[in-house]
């Protein structure tokens, strides 16, 4: 299976970004890409590691398939994210009479690459800019693949002859159609000569190859060169290749490689890439060591290495700083500390990634030893209860059912779910499956060791819940089953905790706030999204900050913020439209 970490895209931050000096990544080469620029660092102390994988199809993989470990420990996912679920994709074409041959490719293969986005589901536009001695549009922005394969069928290999060509300026006329902020944007330039720039004396040229990289890098493009080697140097005013290493790009020889094998790469690239997001405490002004090890039953397996390093300017974070202080001690010796200590910042804002696997057995060890009288005294009267989102609340006998268990800041790992003397803990994506061989009511309790969160239970129907003829006619044998449904009916009826296990009518009911990302740039936006103990989405929810702002959920249960200076910011829930919530609060670290 071919697994590679690949460079990330460009970042505006152009003093967080690694040096370029010695070109671009090789697309398709996973020898040729330079390890050290393979990691995004620009949200120190979280890195993103884009990952792609070559499978046989388009089949989107969960985080389940993916273990990262640093310095040679594993080390938690913080998030997952499939890399283009929106994509502006932009072929920026030299159509001079040489590439006849890529042209033709093209024609061939454009049906391949729209199939296979199709086929992820992405939401894609697509444009086309031909070039020679100028730059021309041939299509705009379009989300209709038929017009883009109309357009490409309409190129035509001609004129020419007198290389260099306006690259930089067909570039330039890309970057100035209607590109989505919210898109993934790929540029696919191809041209088998050097650019033409501003100053070389031609006239044709309105940039130089840092302003052409610098835009490039300023809106987040994914900059893709099939060009010319130009005798191994990169470091021409003109140079493509050298353009694709200043906006941290992927490049490949156009003489090398034939077209088809390229398009194949770029589909492999577009539709198989995944952001995964860690903690580190890689020092500043230093380079630690990261794997990513993929194992799919159906794939295969495969892994890739690369290295976080750390730009010397920033500043070790304090909970690394902490580490230093507590080297040497056993991870064993210490269950309460449930992740490694050098993800500690991770856990104060992520508490669902508190479960580590090789610490499992030492956190339930704990908890089985507070059970009971105990365990309630030591619950913080500050926990929030969990909550439970159930994909079928009246399943079929025999049937699955997958729960996904969230708290305060998102789904949570080694969350303990039992009912009926069964037992399951929640995946790293906060889900796990239960099946009920019997029909009739089923009181599934959740947990988890960590204080911050409080037990919560739910009530499903095994078998489905309206009654037959028979049950309303009287006639048929009183079942266990059915005195218990009875009960719980009429518990749930007259608001008895005991017996139902919900809360009186009068009571409030809890809530938990989910923001989008615990950390984020000043004037970025951050969306909270508010649910109800049942995993219901709470609408016209207002939520206030310690910094003054305000703002009122929308019937998705979402309400988003700006904020325009850094430090840590706490968001309350301060009411709803029906008035029977709780209050609720969660932080935000604007960096």
């Amino acid at each position: 299976m071919n697994v590679r970490i690949v460079p990330p895209t460009g970042d505006s931050e152009d003093g967080d970004r690694p040096s370029r000096d010695d070109g671009p990544a090789r697309l398709g080469r996973k020898g040729d890409i330079d390890r050290s620029e393979s990691v995004d660092v620009s949200e120190y102390p979280l890195v993103d590691i884009h990952v792609n994988v070559d499978t046989e199809d388009t089949s989107e993989l969960d985080e389940e398939h993916f273990t990262v470990y640093q310095e040679g420990e594993r080390t938690p996912i913080r998030d997952f994210d499939f890399r283009a679920s929106a994509l502006d994709l932009v072929f920026v074409f030299d159509d001079t009479g040489s590439m006849y041959d890529e042209i033709d490719g093209a024609k061939r293969g454009v049906t391949k690459l729209t199939t296979a986005i199709a086929d992820r589901g992405i939401d894609a536009r697509y444009g086309l800019v031909s070039f020679k001695d100028a730059p021309e549009v041939d299509q705009g922005l379009t989300s209709d693949p038929t017009e883009l394969k109309s357009a490409v069928n309409d190129l035509e290999a001609s004129a020419g002859g007198d290389a260099p060509e306006a690259n930089y300026d067909a570039i330039e006329t890309a970057l100035g159609l209607d590109l989505r902020d919210e898109a993934t944007t790929v540029f696919v330039d191809i041209t088998d000569a050097s650019s033409h720039y501003q100053g070389d004396g031609s006239g044709f040229s309105d940039y130089t190859r840092e302003e052409v990289a610098a835009d490039l890098n300023r809106r987040d493009v994914t900059f893709v060169a099939v060009a010319p080697d130009e005798f191994g140097s990169a470091d021409g005013p003109g140079s493509v290749k050298g353009l694709a290493g200043d906006a941290g790009g992927l490049w490949t020889d156009i003489d090398e490689e034939e077209f088809d094998w390229v398009l194949d790469r770029i589909i492999a690239l577009l539709v198989g890439t995944y952001v995964l997001t860690v903690h580190t405490c890689t020092p500043p002004g230093e380079d630690w060591s990261v794997t990513v090890e993929f194992d799919h039953p159906r794939f295969g397996s495969g892994s890739d290495s690369s290295f976080i390093s750390v730009p010397g300017h920033e500043t070790l974070p304090p909970e690394c700083e902490e580490d230093e202080l507590t080297a040497g001690t056993a991870v064993d010796e210490r269950p309460e500390d449930r992740v490694r200590d050098r993800d500690r910042a991770a856990v104060d804002e992520r508490p669902e990634d508190r479960i580590r696997d090789r610490d499992r057995g030492a956190v339930k060890e704990r908890s089985d030893d507070d059970s009971g009288a105990e365990s309630d005294e030591d619950t913080s009267e500050d926990a929030t209860p969990l909550v439970m989102e159930i994909d079928d609340e009246e399943p079929p006998v025999g049937a699955p059912v997958s729960v996904t268990v969230r708290g305060p800041s998102g789904r949570i790992e080694g969350a303990v779910l039992e009912a009926r003397e069964q037992r399951a803990e929640t995946s790293s994506r906060g889900t796990a499956t239960l099946r009920f061989e019997e029909s009739g009511p089923v009181e599934l309790r959740v947990d988890s060791s960590d204080p911050a969160h409080a037990p919560n239970a739910k009530t499903l129907t095994v078998g489905g819940a309206a009654p037959t003829e028979d049950d309303e006619s009287g006639d048929d044998e009183v079942t266990d089953a059915d005195v218990t449904d009875e009960v719980t009916r009429e518990d749930a009826e007259s608001g008895d905790d005991a017996a139902a296990g919900g809360d009186d009518e009068d009571d409030p009911i809890p809530v938990v706030l989910e923001p989008s990302s615990v950390t984020v740039d000043v004037g970025a936006e951050v969306s909270v999204t508010v649910r109800d103990r049942t995993g219901s989405r709470v609408a016209n929810a207002t939520l206030e900050t310690d910094r003054g702002h305000a703002a009122v959920t929308d019937s998705r249960g979402e309400c988003q913020f700006e904020f325009d200076r850094t430090g840590e910011v706490t968001v309350e829930l301060v009411d709803t439209e029906s008035g029977a919530h709780e209050s609720a609060t969660t932080r935000i670290d604007v960096v």
